[in-house]
């Protein structure tokens, strides 16, 4: 049952990259609107991602952290009812590692605008990370819903893959602020 119980350290991990990048919404976009003027000004390459365009992008992550946040939330409902089946507890942990497509789509964008290339590219190396380490958090999970799990090499697969997953999402959160302070 503890294992159960920790889909809400995922809640809160989840809901602290959504807290921490709606904060610097607003000023971002302030400065998103001045950067834009400024490179359509330059010239800037037209292949590059205005910055307003960039920042949005950015600003997904938010809707992808409250996409984990509900699925994990739901993800634990499912695993405290003592009614669910192994199929629907299967489903819930699935539809938790979907939600790294969020992550992943950001990390994918390959032409954020000059100034935030650096900035992108740590961001990018953390939305990764962060999508790996939803993909083995959901493995370690599903292995404990097996009745001949070996309670010990589950604990230890867990508490290892939480260090890990609370060291990408405080990473990838600080990479978000790094992204939107350089508009400031």
């Amino acid at each position: 049952m503890k294992r159960f119980f920790s889909l809400m350290l995922v809640l809160m991990l989840a809901l602290s990259i959504t807290a921490c990048g709606s904060k610097e919404k607003s000023s971002g976009s302030a400065a998103a609107d001045a950067k834009t003027e400024s490179n359509a000004a330059e010239g800037a390459d037209s292949a590059a991602l205005t910055v307003e365009e960039y920042l949005k992008e950015v600003e997904s992550l938010n809707d992808a952290g409250t996409s984990l946040m509900t699925a994990a939330q739901e993800a634990n409902e499912i695993m405290l009812n003592p009614d669910a089946t192994t199929e629907e507890m299967q489903a819930a942990i699935e539809a938790v590692r979907a939600t790294k497509e969020g992550f992943l789509a950001v990390a994918a964008i390959d032409n954020p605008p000059a100034d935030y290339e650096t900035a992108h590219a740590d961001l990018a190396a953390s939305c990764n990370s962060v999508a790996a380490v939803l993909d083995e958090y959901a493995d370690v999970i599903l292995s404990g819903l097996d009745e001949n799990v070996d309670e010990a090499a589950f604990d230890e697969a867990f508490n290892a893959v939480m260090v890990k997953y609370e060291a990408e999402f405080t990473a990838l959160a600080n990479n978000m602020a790094a992204v939107q302070a350089i508009g400031k």
